[in-house]
């Protein structure tokens, strides 16, 4: 399981466009428990913080008072499993 503090560290690194993966490429598989499917979202995109879509480059970040990143990453995995 990741912990909240390699988090931090993804989100303080900034990648090379290189390493970036293209979300449209990864699979969510909703078989899984939510918190396996999460693990296995972050494990595939590398990087929940910066990640490619098609030719854009996306810098993810929140507000120290706003929705944490697992409250998001559930909502958009539900969203995934709605359709």
């Amino acid at each position: 399981m990741i912990s909240i503090a390699e988090l931090e560290t993804m989100q303080a690194s900034r990648p090379a466009r290189e390493a970036l993966i293209d979300i449209q490429d990864v699979q969510i598989d909703t078989a899984l428990p939510i918190a396996e499917r999460a693990q296995d979202y972050i494990a595939k995109i590398k990087n929940p913080y910066y990640f490619l879509h098609g030719d854009s480059a996306v810098n993810i970040s929140f507000a120290p008072n706003g929705a944490d990143l697992k409250g998001r990453l559930r909502s958009y995995f539900i969203s995934c499993k709605q359709g």
